[in-house]
């Protein structure tokens, strides 16, 4: 018998890996997720909703994660997520091929406070764009799909830029 191979080593900070889910599951992880941060007061209101699109068997075709989420700080984030969808062993598994947060405190006036997306493009062309305290964008900085943040992520960092943003006005 072969000897077993060592275990992979652990992603470095602020990488992850990326695949293919379980789609029930993912939509559980989501929950709890969500669960978490408003029961840590980090989300005040939870409008992000998961849609489906059948195919002529009943099977899921196409799924997506679309809506706002707003932080306690008094930022909102919008996030669209869209998945490829693949059948394994009769179960529906997913994979995030699309990504838009976009994080901004409302106004008078509204101040952005990131964006990451590739709705130009395909996962390599995975961006985020900054903004400055004056509200200028600064210029796109890529992002590897494997260092962009978790949804939970990038609400706490909607969360934590609001709350510093906030306290700027004042």
């Amino acid at each position: 018998m072969a000897p077993e191979a060592p275990a992979p080593p652990p992603p470095a900070r602020g990488e992850r890996p990326r695949g293919w889910h379980e789609y029930g599951n993912y939509r559980l992880v989501h929950r709890n997720q969500m669960d978490r941060l408003i029961a840590s007061g980090i989300v005040s209101a939870d409008e992000a909703e998961f849609g489906e699109e059948t195919n002529a068997r009943g099977g899921i075709a196409r799924a997506w994660l679309i809506g706002r989420i707003r932080t306690a700080s008094g930022a909102v984030l919008s996030v669209e997520k869209r998945f490829a969808v693949r059948y394994r062993r009769g179960r529906a598994e997913v994979r995030t091929v699309e990504y838009r947060y976009h994080a901004w405190l409302p106004g008078p006036p509204r101040r952005d406070l990131f964006r990451y997306d590739n709705c130009h493009g395909g996962l390599d062309t995975l961006h985020r764009h900054g903004y400055g305290a004056d509200g200028r964008e600064e210029e796109p900085a890529p992002v590897a799909h494997a260092a962009l943040p978790w949804l939970s992520e990038a609400i706490e960092e909607a969360h934590r830029l609001g709350a510093a943003a906030s306290v700027a006005r004042r």
